[in-house]
């Protein structure tokens, strides 16, 4: 195996379309994202001999005083996953990225239940992106996935329509609005959030791109629900949700993920993901008990739950990786 660096967008592009559900992180898109924030970004292939193994796209993050670090957003990408020799990547990734760089981070999408044999030099973290979610299957038919979904679920979309509550796609007009309402909900529910101007240049850089959205529901022209979403190779991504303490009682978040999932649906995309939920075991390094709420009103969707491998560390300064891993500073 070696890495070859891409410099283009169309040979990037080329080379993603081959991969088995690649995530928006390691988009050509988001790799611009990243770099008009000021970091870092480069891009490789994977090949070995004649063949295109794969891809990986590496953001380097600065931790000042201390050397940085290069993180792989749900990669390396393997065309195939019975080519995945994460030894020799490994080595790789260490000779070309190995100056000023304290370890790389990267994220498999690998499903969890299948083995593979990860190198011993390789470092489980808790997850930097979700290692589990819940996808929703959209080629079936309306009556299907309202079928397949919990009964309260069901029940909540129709008290949210009984109560006059409206969906509608947002505008730039409605974006401050939006990241009020992620502020508030970060308040109300003692989670960390994005601060606002990276929220902003998210949507603002992939909504040009005509892969972001913001999606809202109202009820009598006051702003209740709020998710902005992003649409990438076949996949609606329910990337960011926020909710107004007002009204709660109308269920509006349900009616907004039902109008996203049908309008997915009808632009002919196949899945609707969740993105973030807890693992099946309780004992899992990434398993949250903050997060039951959110995972149990996830899954009642009728989606199919995927795990994977996880996030893993290639230190490059090992003591240096051991200490700060000690005192929680990674």
């Amino acid at each position: 195996m070696k890495l070859i660096e891409i410099t283009e967008k169309k040979d990037w592009s080329d080379l993603l379309e081959r991969g088995k559900n690649p995530s928006f992180l390691q988009s050509w898109e988001w790799g611009v994202l990243q770099t008009s924030l000021g970091k870092e970004l480069r891009r490789f292939s994977l090949e070995g001999g004649e063949k295109k193994l794969g891809l990986i796209s590496l953001i380097r993050e600065e931790r000042k005083p201390f050397s940085g670090y290069w993180i792989a957003p749900k990669g390396p990408v393997f065309f195939d996953e019975l080519h995945a020799d994460f030894t020799k990547l490994g080595k790789l990734l260490e000779e070309t990225l190995k100056e000023k760089t304290m370890f790389v981070r990267v994220e498999p999408e690998l499903a969890s239940q299948q083995r593979f044999t990860l190198p011993k030099k390789w470092k489980r973290h808790r997850a930097y992106n979700p290692s589990t979610t819940y996808c929703v299957d959209l080629t079936q038919s309306e009556e299907e996935l309202l079928e397949h979904m919990h009964q309260k679920t069901r029940y909540n979309i129709r008290v949210a329509k009984r109560h006059g509550v409206i969906t509608r796609l947002g505008t730039e007009q409605d974006l401050p609005l939006f990241l009020k309402l992620m502020q508030e909900t970060a308040g109300r529910d003692g989670f960390r959030q994005h601060e606002g101007d990276y929220l902003r240049s998210t949507y603002e850089a992939l909504q040009k791109e005509g892969m972001a959205c913001i999606r809202v529901a109202e009820q009598e022209g006051e702003l209740l629900a709020a998710n902005l979403e992003i649409a990438f190779a076949g996949t609606l991504t329910y990337l960011y949700g926020a909710s107004s303490g007002k009204n709660r009682n109308v269920m509006a978040p349900y009616l907004l993920h039902w109008e996203a999932i049908k309008a997915a649906k009808k632009e002919g995309l196949v899945s609707y993901d969740f993105w973030g939920a807890n693992p099946a075991d309780e004992t899992e390094l990434d398993f949250k008990s903050s997060w039951k709420g959110i995972s149990r009103f996830k899954e009642r969707w009728g989606g199919e739950r995927l795990e994977y491998v996880g996030t893993y560390d290639i230190p490059l300064q090992p003591l240096l990786y051991k200490v700060l891993k000690t005192f929680g500073r990674l």
